[in-house]
């Protein structure tokens, strides 16, 4: 639930509910079921949120109850989370052998949510072949940047479709994330549109995660000369 509030762009809902989720699991005190909230739920929201300092202290709470009850598969959660913000707790080399040995499914999927730009191609491409409906907008987007990072003009076609999947399933995060981004990677034909765009969302929003306000609003205060490479 907090986190399909946190995607609807329902901030204050998603925190509300994430308060309960962690009074509950932690009332309960069951490993599995904390394990578990804690990797699905709790630590990709709070880092999606931009809210670090809370998603890491969620994120030790995940790795001290996973190594203290034996919990090996979890523990795999924890190191591909910290991988994901380039941590030195795991050898960055183990912890993506583990996440490519895994294949896809939710393990690499919230990894890749939390990790963002880090991840690279190959574990988007990896994750975008399984059924990763809740945030295949998001993956979308980050295969865009990839690609617009390289210098291949094709990169906006996986922003305009991440955006319109967002819309379709009502994911207004998600949806101003590809708007910013196509708006960041604009050419001069497609600039003022691109800044319509993310203006009108963020009419859209009662509550703006701080992480992605940012950047809409340094869109909003850019100038074309800012998508000179994409001309």
């Amino acid at each position: 639930m907090a986190k399909t509030a946190y995607l609807r762009g329902e901030i204050a809902s998603s925190l509300e509910l994430l308060d309960e989720l962690t009074a509950d699991v932690m009332a309960v005190d069951h490993p599995i079921s904390t394990c578990l909230a804690l990797s699905v739920g709790v630590c990709p929201v709070y880092f999606g949120l931009g809210m670090t300092e809370k998603g890491r202290y969620h994120l030790e709470v995940l790795r001290d109850t996973s190594t203290r009850n034996s919990l090996v598969r979890w523990q795999e959660w924890a190191d591909g989370f910290d991988y994901a913000l380039g941590t030195d707790i795991v050898a960055p080399s183990t912890a993506l052998a583990s996440l490519r040995l895994a294949g896809n499914g939710p393990r690499l999927e919230n990894t890749i949510t939390i990790g963002g730009e880090r991840i690279g191609l190959d574990l988007l491409e990896m994750a975008l072949s399984g059924e990763a409906g809740w945030c295949e907008p998001e993956l979308l987007r980050l295969k865009g940047i990839k690609l617009l990072q390289r210098g291949s003009g094709e990169g906006r076609q996986w922003l305009t479709q991440g955006f319109e999947l967002a819309s379709r399933q009502s994911a207004r995060t998600w949806q101003l994330r590809c708007a910013n981004s196509l708006a960041t990677f604009a050419t001069a034909a497609s600039f003022d549109e691109d800044r319509l765009r993310v203006d009108r969302l963020l009419g859209e929003f009662t509550e703006v995660p701080a992480i992605d306000l940012a950047i809409s609003e340094r869109i909003l205060d850019g100038a074309p000369e800012m998508c000179e490479l994409w001309r």
